[in-house]
């Protein structure tokens, strides 16, 4: 069964350095908000900003984006269960959730702005939704920059320059 907090206690003994540490905390408080925020949007498609983008259309297009939004959800909480399951000690876990969020700010960053005359989404409310994907896609890769610089350090002579425990009694 998956119980979050035995990998959160695993991969946090497992890591010797600092960047591992940091590298575990960035991780799993990543992983999370994700799930979390990803089952909110499920259950409230309109939440999280998007609302702004969803107003002025018509009430068809409207549930149908509602509809694309609870269709998408659950792929993504599973693909961040999945993420989380094979945790952060994995290097190609967390090159592919980088690599995963990249993809997507290209998507988004690819894809025109709706600019007819019926309606226009706001330069306030698209630009809180490539900075949000933005913020996201820098926390996946300082994730994947803790997890290599604690790879490197762990690797270069075996065990950790700093495997000295953080706190001590």
């Amino acid at each position: 069964m998956l119980h979050p907090i035995n990998h959160i206690k695993e991969e946090w003994s497992n890591s010797s350095t600092l960047s591992g540490k940091i590298g575990v905390i960035l991780f799993y408080t990543y992983v999370w908000l994700g799930v979390v925020s990803l089952t909110y949007l499920f259950i409230d498609p309109t939440s999280q900003g998007v609302s702004c983008a969803i107003d002025g259309f018509d009430d068809y297009t409207a549930s149908v984006l509602n509809m694309t939004t609870r269709l998408y959800a659950p792929y993504l909480i599973v693909f961040f269960l999945y993420i989380e399951w094979h945790g952060a000690r994995s290097l190609c876990n967390v090159a592919v959730l980088a690599t995963v969020g990249t993809i997507s700010l290209c998507g988004m960053a690819a894809t025109p702005g709706i600019e007819d005359d019926e309606h226009r989404v706001s330069q306030t409310c698209s630009d809180y939704m490539k900075n949000s994907l933005i913020a996201n896609v820098v926390w996946s890769w300082l994730v994947l920059l803790f997890v290599l610089i604690n790879y490197f350090q762990t690797q270069r002579s075996g065990t950790a320059v700093d495997s000295q425990p953080l706190l001590t009694s």
